[in-house]
């Protein structure tokens, strides 16, 4: 529950990008209605989620970008000891 709740305010923020980009990309081709907005839903969870874990959990000035507490190197928020 802390790890979702770490993440909630960065994946907020990334989540409108993500959709308007995966979107412009969605809408031009050529799929039925139903098949764009599976689509578009599945890109925008999929690169939110890659953008978030890939970019901004790792790397302590990004994490300072987004509001996030700094973190040690090498330390498992989930391994913690407790």
């Amino acid at each position: 529950l802390s790890l979702a709740n770490e993440g909630a305010y960065p994946f907020y923020l990334l989540h409108q990008t993500v959709i308007v980009l995966s979107g412009w990309w969605i809408l031009s081709r050529p799929l039925g209605v139903d098949c764009r907005y599976v689509a578009i839903c599945l890109a925008s969870l999929a690169g939110t989620i890659l953008v978030y874990v890939g970019f901004v959990k790792p790397w302590n000035p990004v994490r300072w970008l987004f509001g996030m507490k700094h973190t040690r190197r090498g330390r498992s928020r989930c391994n913690d000891g407790r």
